[in-house]
């Protein structure tokens, strides 16, 4: 098998060689496809929202950075820059006056040819005073992007839990059969002008989910919506409705997405932007309610918030000698309201969030103060599981932080301090040198006592928490050729106290990924991964009646590579190799290879995206996942497990100049399955898994 893709790999290389043109989207798209999936190398990580970074990516292609503009500042934005960067950028706008063009920056320390290719869709150059302009009530709307998407999609099979039974049946199974239909409905609403001014209204209806009648007779189980209002003379900034908040490093208030462990030394000192308007259909990392963002001083900003929402948890009472003991030990974060006992849970706690964020900033150093109290109407009780003896409980929490940012020449000193009511402490250190244009290096330490409580945190780490871990992380960036990129990280973590499946304190574990990227021209991207990692997990065996902790080994071989057949045909290729050793020594493994094809003809309306894909892995712990090309504001992680193959396409229609139209279809086929999700309320019969995806857009 090997042979034949080796085979196939030298084909397809040799043509995409032989037909390169000068044009470079196809490689830009793979950057950013690529920034994704190094969020979601960790698995912990599979079910974030990726619609903000998607989001990102698409409003900065249409409404590109004046690099001579104050929106300079947006680059860090992009997290495709460090900086060390945009640092020396400043100070040669400062010495040598405004850029004429975007590849001057190839003169400036610490800038090269890849960075440069990187950012070059969202950037550009032109006199600074041609965008400022007065603004009016008359020309926001005159400038505003308005869309209308409209998306309903559904898996075609028919499941166990969508079975039309008789009301005796589902009476006595209520929680096996869901109450709605198997439709899954998407509403936008979006009015964005000049990024200045936004508005906007979100909803979203879940396979399962009631929609217009019985428990949802208003229609959609979520709701969503916003009014954002920036750089309005004092105010910075300007949040009413659902909202999302990042200060520091992470670790004392985060409700966005971000990155955790990466072969790029970037991702790794967050930026983080303050306040920001809220759209995507996560119906948990949000705030609601309102925040300002207010300028003091030409160095000072701070940021006063407030938050109320309803959670979704299981709350329980105890009852002994008249005296009723109320709580909940976990939040439902599925977002899944289709059965009575979903329904239960739905919005049965009250979260009331305040704080305020104070900033100095200067061109190369910035220190802020973060504090933040969090309460629940009903307490939150002990967990019965040991490894859980250090989660919150009761009814309220403060947390305070201090964070820092500091550029000494060639190197970005960065990192932030946090404490939580009872005590426990987080912290994060980092510092990221440029030792040589070609020489990146990355030293990152993190220790999150297991005890330190925070509810909107996202720490680099084993998990997106900052709880129970502390480690070194060590990276280093190569670059011998212009187009040769060589990364690297090493991570040595420990665990002070239990963990999931960990039942014995102070177990470590490491992580070691290597990446080369070979740029072969401006249409040919080609790169290899290896991950190789070590991680504590109980024994199964007990010897002498004592419990064993033994380590996993996972390692992860990846080969990639990007080309274009013509200006109008981008290909993407690539094969995964996955081997797992649990602690008693037994094996699992897998291969994934997926070709994708995409077609854009000069001026036509029409884009056609598929992908074929062929695999075998024979247990769980040796599932690949893969991103998946989508439709707007939507991503796909598929898990592959088992034996088969995988097979999507999706053709964008742009009916004219202000209505576009997409349908995506897509099928799995396993070998040799019977029936799929056996036993659980997703089981259908047959082999196939299918699934198909309709989107409107409508622009004015």
């Amino acid at each position: 098998m090997l042979k034949k893709f080796t085979y196939l790999f030298t084909f397809i290389i040799w043509v995409s060689h032989s037909n390169a043109q000068n044009n470079n989207d196809g490689i830009q798209q793979n950057n950013i496809e690529q920034n994704i999936e190094n969020i979601n190398e960790n698995a912990s990580n599979q079910d974030l929202d990726y619609t903000t970074l998607l989001e990102q990516y698409n409003f900065y292609t249409k409404h590109p950075i004046n690099l001579n503009s104050k929106d300079i500042e947006s680059l860090r934005d992009l997290n495709l820059v460090s900086d060390i960067q945009v640092a020396n950028l400043l100070r040669h706008i400062r010495r040598n006056g405004e850029l004429f063009n975007v590849y001057e920056l190839q003169s400036i320390n610490s800038w090269d040819i890849p960075s440069i290719q990187k950012i070059m869709p969202f950037v550009y150059v032109s006199d600074p005073n041609n965008s400022i302009r007065n603004i009016s009530f008359k020309k926001i709307i005159q400038e505003a992007d308005q869309t209308i998407d409209i998306r309903t999609q559904r898996i075609l099979e028919s499941q166990v839990g969508f079975s039309n039974v008789n009301d005796s049946i589902r009476n006595a199974n209520p929680n096996k059969y869901f109450l709605g239909d198997q439709y899954k409905h998407f509403f936008r609403y979006r009015f964005n002008s000049n990024n200045r001014v936004m508005w906007g209204i979100t909803a979203e209806k879940d396979p399962g989910e009631e929609f217009f009648n019985g428990t949802q007779k208003n229609g959609f189980d979520y709701y969503s919506a916003h009014l954002f209002l920036k750089n309005f003379g004092k105010i910075k900034a300007l949040a009413l409705g659902d909202y999302k908040a990042e200060f520091g490093q992470g670790l004392t208030f985060w409700t966005d997405l971000a990155y955790s462990k990466s072969v790029d030394l970037l991702v790794y000192k967050k930026n983080a932007k303050g306040i920001r308007a809220y759209n995507s259909l996560n119906e948990n990392q949000y705030l609601r309610g309102a925040a300002a963002t207010i300028s003091l001083h030409e160095n000072i900003e701070t940021t006063i918030f407030f938050s109320r929402k309803k959670r979704d948890a299981t709350v329980t009472s105890d009852t002994s000698e008249a005296a009723t003991d109320e709580g909940f030990s976990n939040f439902i974060l599925s977002g899944l309201h289709r059965t009575p006992s979903e329904l239960a849970k739905k919005n049965s706690v009250t979260e009331i969030l305040y704080g305020a964020n104070i900033q100095y900033k200067k061109r190369t150093f910035s220190l802020g103060a973060t504090a933040v109290s969090t309460q629940f109407d009903v307490t939150q009780k002990i967990p019965n599981d040991l490894y859980r003896m250090y989660d919150m409980t009761g009814a309220q929490n403060v947390n305070l932080g201090l964070d820092y940012n500091f550029v000494y020449k060639n190197i970005d000193f960065f990192g932030e301090v946090a404490t939580s009511k009872n005590g426990g402490k987080a912290i994060v250190a980092g510092a990221l040198a440029s030792l040589d244009p070609k020489l990146n290096f990355l030293a990152l330490y993190r220790n999150y006592e297991r005890n330190y409580q925070a509810l909107y945190v996202r720490g680099i780490g084993e998990t997106v928490g900052a709880q129970n871990e502390k480690g070194m992380l060590l990276g280093l960036q190569f670059k011998p050729l212009y187009n040769i990129t060589i990364s690297a990280y090493y991570d040595r973590f420990t665990f002070p106290w239990l963990r999931y499946k960990i039942d014995l304190p102070n177990q470590s574990g490491n992580d070691f990924t290597c990446f080369a990227d070979y740029a072969i021209s401006k249409k040919i991207d080609m790169n290899i991964r290896f991950r190789r990692r070590y991680k504590p997990l109980d024994n199964i065996g007990i010897t002498e009646g004592i419990k064993t902790i033994g380590n996993t080994l996972h390692d992860l071989y990846r080969f990639n590579a990007v080309y274009s057949i013509t200006a109008e045909i981008r290909l993407k290729s690539r094969i995964d190799f996955n081997y797992f050793t649990s602690v008693d020594g037994k094996k699992s493994s897998g291969y994934l290879f997926f070709q994708d094809i995409v077609y854009k003809k000069s001026l036509s309306p029409i884009t056609f995206t598929m992908r074929y894909a062929i695999f075998d892995v024979n247990g769980f712990d040796a599932r690949i996942y893969a991103l998946e090309s989508d439709l707007p504001y939507a991503y796909t992680f598929f898990s592959y497990n088992g034996r088969g193959n995988r097979f999507y396409m999706i053709v964008n229609y742009d009916i004219n100049k202000k209505l576009e139209f997409w349908v995506r279809y897509g099928q799995t086929f396993y070998v040799g399955e019977q029936a799929l999700n056996v036993g659980t309320q997703n089981e259908s019969d047959g082999p196939i898994r299918s699934e198909l995806k309709i989107q409107f857009r409508y622009k004015f």
